[in-house]
């Protein structure tokens, strides 16, 4: 078993896919799971290629047997609606910048379920793109981080925890930036 595929870095697949090998020249069966989408985010220098097509590449189609998971059962309705209009947004996206490559197959079939019986106002997403020209100079940065702080305001001046909002950065520099009050 292979769990948290997605954060396999190269190297790191160079070590199981021996192993793998092994185990099914004996007759054995291997689990990998897994996801592509999640591969984003590149954690220890991971490779989304692998689980999207090096895998099935590197051992017989006939034995390899994929699933997606029909329905989220984690994540609040309002997240998985997002995630699901952002998949399809970026799908087309990449199938027009990439046509015929793997990369654009990335986002196929990302769209999942969710229960009936869940509440359908649960859940919170905000997104706001702040295009900075020039250099990123301090001032810059400190308008980001004002920004951040309002909106974290704004949504615990509407009920919500500081343990139920979080904040996304693209490396542990700016997260720490974020986190730290303005001056």
């Amino acid at each position: 078993l292979l769990d948290e595929f997605q954060d396999t870095a190269r190297v790191q697949w160079q070590n199981f896919s021996p192993l793998l090998k092994e185990s099914e020249s004996k007759g054995g069966d291997n689990l990998i799971v897994g996801d592509v989408k999640q591969s984003i985010y590149r954690w220890r220098g991971s490779d989304w290629s692998l689980l999207n097509e090096h895998i099935y590449k590197s051992f017989d189609q006939r034995k390899i047997h994929s699933r997606n998971l029909e329905y989220n059962w984690r994540s609040s309705v309002n997240v998985v609606n997002f995630n699901n209009s952002l998949f399809e947004y970026v799908d087309v996206k990449l199938k027009a910048k990439y046509p015929g490559t793997s990369l654009g197959t990335v986002y196929n079939n990302a769209a999942q379920k969710i229960d009936s019986s869940r509440k359908a106002t649960d859940g919170h997403v905000y997104v706001k793109l702040i295009k900075i020209e020039g250099n990123k100079s301090m001032a810059n940065q400190d308008f980001v981080q004002k920004e951040i702080l309002d909106r974290v305001k704004d949504l615990m001046d509407g009920g919500y925890s500081q343990k139920d909002i979080a904040v996304t950065a693209r490396s542990t520099k700016e997260g720490e930036r974020v986190s730290q009050p303005i001056t």
